[in-house]
């Protein structure tokens, strides 16, 4: 019998000692010392919406000033409507329109963007398909 404990106790103390937590490189709670997972990852999209010169004249000459970004019907931001790109910004740039959303422990989710201008008038709608840790850059047309 005194075997026995002296072989549980070892064996429990591995079980307890182990580190738990999130081993999924992709979450936001990531924890790269865990040796477990422990089933509790938690996940952040991030949307980078930007527009060229021409979109930017397109809006000004029908009086647009600025910007309002929607996700999932809850507003994000204002932008002016004079800053655009050039050519295809790298994810959450400085000057860019830009949401994350934490989407809890759905690894991928969609939602509703919008974009309105200073007196709420729908100018743009599409639907972004986040996916946890990951961002996307989608170019206003």
């Amino acid at each position: 019998m005194k075997k026995i404990v002296w072989l549980l106790i070892p064996a429990v103390f591995m079980i307890y000692s182990c580190n738990k937590g999130c081993m999924d490189v992709n979450a936001s709670n990531y924890d790269s010392g865990a040796t477990k997972d422990n089933g509790d990852c938690t996940y952040k999209g991030t949307l980078t919406l930007w527009y060229q010169q021409s979109k930017s004249l397109a809006w000004e000459n029908a009086g647009v000033t600025s910007l309002n970004l929607y996700v999932g019907d809850v507003f994000v931001d204002s932008y002016p409507v004079t800053d655009y790109w050039v050519t295809k910004p790298d994810c959450a740039d400085a000057g860019t329109i830009n949401a994350s959303k934490n989407m809890g422990t759905q690894t991928t989710k969609d939602y509703i963007w919008e974009l309105r201008d200073q007196n709420d008038n729908l100018l743009i709608s599409d639907t972004w398909s986040a996916t946890g840790g990951g961002c996307e850059t989608i170019q206003v047309q």
